[in-house]
């Protein structure tokens, strides 16, 4: 089982007129993987839960939140602090950018699965009350997701609490019937673009942009999350490229235009149509990025070009272009380059070009189980990058380097 660990530190330096609220991430380097086949299986049912859903997405403005974040046997499993009731209780909530409803197990529950710290009980919060905060919305929800796990309740309101942010007639989802799926989290909260949403809920307050950097493992106290205006004030350097809605999908993915990829010098002779159908999502809780089959032949073969003079190594899961690096001291990859919608170019960092299984080196891309199935930008080829997510704007920005700066 390969586990990586994320912490998130915060750091808060007096500036001329405000407070900075920097928040930081740190790893352990991956650990060797004795179960490939378990790691491959989390990010599939991931995908499944992607291809699977039809709910909404975004997150906030001068908030820091205290982020614990876990890659759990090589899945993104990202974790979030949040402060619920009154008086302040801390929960951690695995987080979801594809949902809209965010949700906690109820003490009250008829089903639960186990978690590590307390049940939320609404008898104890002096500003919990029942039902919908918004009387045009029914009193209950059913939350389900792809790999199968569910939760489904009563709605309720109460304040929710991010960092110093404090945010009153905040509606979540009161888990009554709650699977498997969730780790030993309390729920989830819904980070989609939707009306329930978080981000929608806390947009009046907390505005609507936030920033991001996932370390490598040759960095692991790197990375930082940032919201609205501190995520701002260091996008100036950033390619830009159009945040498309797709009506037809899900609302809350972050869909966006890939027209091509260039493997080294060479750009791979694939039509842009290809990712079009039904489109191409930025997603960093799919840790392999996800490609039409043509495009992905056409990558592995220009990548195998490149890497000529090393020896190909057995196939790894999903991962079918592996090679055994280990006796090299320092082995440079072809450069990967992805041309987005708006003629913006974004060059993968080294780190985000292969996945290591034991002395499995892997390039990290894989085939999509179906044509009708979304092309996903996983995590893998977003660390070191820094991303910028405009919500208002309708942009999406990436930068190299991210995490160093």
């Amino acid at each position: 089982m390969t586990i990586c660990y994320f912490r998130f530190y915060i750091r808060i330096k007096k500036a001329a007129s405000d407070l900075q609220i920097w928040t930081l991430l740190t790893n352990r380097p991956w650990e060797e993987s004795s179960n490939s086949a378990e790691i491959f299986l989390q990010d599939k049912i991931k995908v499944d839960l992607i291809n699977g859903k039809t709910s909404n997405l975004y997150h906030t403005q001068d908030s820091g939140l205290m982020v614990p974040v876990h890659h759990s046997t090589g899945f993104s499993m990202y974790i979030v602090t949040i402060g619920f009731g009154t008086p302040k209780r801390n929960y951690t909530l695995i987080f979801d950018i594809g949902s809209d409803t965010t949700w906690m197990q109820c003490k009250t529950c008829r089903k639960c699965y186990k978690q590590d710290k307390q049940l939320f009980d609404p008898s104890q919060s002096t500003s919990y009350h029942n039902g919908s905060c918004k009387s045009n919305h029914s009193n209950t929800y059913d939350q389900k997701y792809g790999d199968g796990s569910y939760s489904n309740g009563i709605l309720g309101c109460d304040t929710l609490t991010l960092d110093s942010d404090v945010i009153t007639n905040f509606e979540f989802g009161c888990g009554q019937e709650n699977n498997k799926g969730f780790g030993a989290a309390a729920g989830m909260p819904g980070l989609g673009r939707g009306e329930l949403s978080l981000i929608s809920q806390t947009a009046s307050k907390l505005g609507k942009s936030f920033s991001y950097c996932l370390p490598s493992p040759q960095n692991p106290n790197s990375g930082y999350l940032l919201f609205g205006k501190h995520a701002k004030s260091s996008s100036s350097s950033l390619k830009f490229t159009p945040l498309l809605q797709n009506p037809a999908y899900n609302l809350s993915l972050y869909f966006v235009k890939l027209v091509g990829i260039t493997v080294g010098t060479k750009r791979l002779n694939v039509s842009p149509l290809l990712f079009s159908s039904p489109g191409t999502i930025v997603d960093f809780g799919t840790v392999i990025t996800r490609l039409p089959q043509p495009v992905c032949l056409a990558l592995r073969s220009a990548f195998q070009e490149s890497m000529s003079k090393y020896q190909l190594s057995p196939t790894v899961g999903i991962l079918d272009t592996c090679y055994d690096l280990s006796q090299y001291q320092k082995v440079t990859y072809p450069n990967i380059l992805f041309h987005f919608g708006g003629g913006t170019d974004v060059s993968l960092d080294q780190s985000g070009i292969m996945s290591v299984h034991k002395s499995s080196f892997c390039l990290a891309f894989a085939e999509k189980e179906r044509t009708s199935d979304f092309t996903i930008i996983g995590s893998t080829q977003q660390q070191a990058l820094k991303a910028f997510f405009d919500l208002k704007g309708g942009k999406i920005g990436f930068g190299t380097k991210g995490c160093h700066n």
